[in-house]
């Protein structure tokens, strides 16, 4: 899940490195967003676990969003895990609901 707000292409990454990766965003308390913006990133604070929350979408979900310095939300969007390694929202190709609606459970 750190891998690409960090810069790196899910696709293409050294996934033998992710446990390295994690632990140095843990002690140093930096992300560095699109490989290029460093901000600072406590996971004890900047990450809720919201797990009373079901997303109406879909139950296998997540919302992510960026807050400012202020605390004014700056951008939310919401991700659905739908079975065979695919994640997709409403902006992934198709949409959602084509994506869902051919899924046979």
């Amino acid at each position: 899940m750190m891998s690409p707000p960090a810069g790196f292409d899910p696709e293409t990454v050294d996934t033998g490195t992710t446990p390295s990766r994690y632990t140095d965003i843990l002690q140093t308390k930096k992300l560095m967003l699109g490989g290029t913006h460093r901000i600072h990133y406590d996971m004890d604070r900047d990450m809720l676990w919201r797990y009373d929350i079901v997303l109406d979408t879909h139950p296998n979900g997540m919302r992510f969003s960026v807050f400012d310095e202020n605390g004014d939300l700056l951008a939310t969007n919401e991700y659905f895990s739908v079975g065979g390694g695919f994640v997709v929202n409403e902006k992934t190709e198709g949409g959602f609901m084509r994506v869902s609606e051919e899924l046979h459970f």
